[in-house]
């Protein structure tokens, strides 16, 4: 097929992402499957290099029939094998212990209203009256005080207190916590109180990862010193650095009701930004090959950093392998295919951590990033502006229409909602954050001459404001947000189907191509008309079966229903 000519890693992604599945919701531990993966890839080899069997057109089939199972397997066993709970020495599997654990926390805190929330792992377990060497991730919630508020990554805390599963939904239709926290490889949770931990004189993790740490807190200080408002200061230091703690829920929800919840959360365009201002600055880095190097050297570096410091986003790790496979290829002048790129920084990071493919983050990333590469040229060459300003504007509104093209049947399958100003408010949002985004930034650098901070952190809490205010009025406007659509899984496949068939007929022309994707659009109509259908008349059958029941017993009082004596 063309498509896979243009993007040959797509050949190897889509049975990757197969097996991953797989393992997800019938993964079981079998060794021996590491057994025939390693014998059929050495046969692969074998038939390969040293034979002429593959050689031949018709046996290529075969060929690929081998490699897809090598990537079955393969995308299963590594599924299986990063599931903590797999583990033959998991803390769980120790269930008469005495309940005293040492915890090293590997995330940093997540501050809510009440308590911090810690994400640690159980390195040591006291059973049977010896210390143990245990594995296993666990979910902390401990009140606030001065204590709890000086732990940070990679302290370590002994425990002494029942650790309990996390618990799954109460209702079929609720959110499943449970399985959300299990694609975390997070399995159990324990609320701690006064007395039941203690910080020990220990310090662990990665030096790079504890090095972001304190330098994001040290940042975060600044901002506070130069900027006003809490709203202000809670959405910048989420833009720049990714701390969402401050945000409170009504600007939450005005953010993911007009589609712009995206620029709260460090994502590609942030990344994309700070490449560009690399990029820039490092402009006399371009005469001799040395230089070039040295250039993607630290541009690359910088950007894993700043990956790191955000605190390892999908979009953030998507956008940064991606932009490194770019960089590389343009330092030593490798011809590449954006979208061959973009699948091959999918197989990276789901070889990293398979369970990414059910981050909602992630998905929502590429998809985007697939619908910008593949549509946006094409669509901004519809139309062509000689003005610079207007050129820009149709520019990012192109880029907003194409992203929103591969997203929303995702966001309604996930958040049941489509924002109808998506258009409007991107606009405008994308231009203002990039203002706040090389604004903030600055303030950052230059937060040592004091006078200049203070106009500078001045301006930048305005743009601020203006970017708030802009999103609460898109919100209020009629009709901005379709909520309450629901649509299953397989719904969304057929969506997906007939978005891929219709732009496939505009382009091609092929009136088949269009058949088919209205006979998918079709069926996701009528299963919805079917499904209001009979809830509609499941209703009116409960409402008659509820007035029948009023009716019965309202007959008990009746004057006729009581039983007549003699006089």
């Amino acid at each position: 097929m063309k498509i896979f000519a243009q993007i040959p890693f797509l050949r190897l992604i889509i049975p990757f992402i197969a097996g991953i599945l797989i393992g997800v919701y019938a993964g079981f531990e079998a060794d021996f499957l590491w057994i025939i993966l390693l014998v059929l890839s050495l046969l692969l080899a074998f038939l390969n290099f040293k034979t002429k069997l593959f050689s031949r057109r018709r046996t290529t089939f075969w060929f690929g029939c081998f490699l897809n199972i090598i990537l079955i397997i393969f995308g299963f066993q590594l599924t299986v094998y990063i599931t903590g709970i797999n583990a033959p020495n998991h803390f769980s599997k120790y269930p008469d212990s005495q309940n005293i654990q040492v915890v090293r926390i590997y995330k940093q805190p997540i501050e809510k209203q009440k308590i911090y929330k810690f994400f640690g792992i159980v390195e040591e377990q006291k059973y049977k009256g010896q210390w143990i060497k245990t594995t296993g991730n666990i979910m902390l919630s401990i009140p606030k005080d001065t204590a709890s508020a000086a732990i940070d990554y990679g302290d370590y805390l002994i425990l002494k207190a029942p650790l309990e599963e996390v618990k799954g939904p109460k209702n079929p239709g609720d959110f499943n916590y449970k399985k959300y926290m299990s694609y975390q490889s997070v399995y159990h949770q324990a609320y701690l109180r006064n007395g039941t931990w203690a910080k020990i004189d220990k310090k662990g993790g990665y030096r790079v990862i504890l090095s972001a740490c304190q330098l994001q807190k040290k940042l975060l200080a600044i901002f506070k010193t130069y900027i006003e408002g809490k709203r202000e200061l809670a959405v910048i230091s989420a833009l720049i650095l990714g701390d969402t703690d401050g945000i409170d829920n009504d600007l939450l929800h005005a953010y993911a009701g007009c589609g712009a919840i995206h620029v709260l959360s460090v994502s590609g365009l942030h990344v994309g930004l700070i490449f560009v201002a690399l990029n820039w600055l490092l402009f006399f880095m371009d005469r001799k090959q040395w230089q070039r190097v040295l250039r993607a050297v630290i541009i690359i570096m910088v950007l894993f950093f700043y990956a790191i410091l955000t605190g390892l986003s999908p979009a953030v790790m998507r956008s940064a392998v991606m932009l490194s496979l770019i960089i590389c290829g343009n330092t030593f002048q490798k011809s590449r295919n954006n979208l061959n790129t973009l699948a091959v920084s999918a197989f990276a990071l789901l070889v990293y951590d398979p369970f990414l493919i059910m981050n909602v983050g992630f998905l929502l990333s590429y998809f985007a990033m697939a619908g910008i590469l593949i549509f946006h040229p094409r669509l901004y060459a519809l139309y062509e502006f000689d003005n610079r300003i207007m050129d820009h504007i149709w520019s990012a509104s192109c880029a907003a229409i194409t992203a929103e093209l591969l997203t929303f049947p995702l966001a309604m399958f996930f958040f049941h909602q489509f924002p109808v100003y998506f258009l409007l408010s991107n606009v405008i949002v994308i231009f203002l954050a990039t203002v706040i985004m090389f604004a903030g930034i600055g303030l950052l650098v230059f937060s040592y001459f004091t006078t200049f901070s203070i106009y500078l952190g001045k301006a930048t809490a305005f743009v601020v404001y203006l970017l708030n205010l802009s999103v609460i009025k898109t919100t209020e406007l009629p009709y901005s947000n379709w909520k309450g659509i629901s649509i299953n899984w397989w719904e969304t496949v057929l969506i997906y189907l007939s978005i891929i068939f219709i732009c496939t007929f505009i382009f091609y022309r092929n009136r088949l191509l269009l058949m088919i994707g209205l006979v998918c659009l079709t069926l996701v109509f009528s299963n919805q008309l079917f499904e209001n259908y009979a809830t509609r008349n499941q209703r009116i059958i409960t409402s008659a079966k509820a007035w029948s029941w009023f009716w019965r017993v309202g007959n008990l009082f009746r004057s006729d229903s009581f039983p007549k004596f003699a006089a």
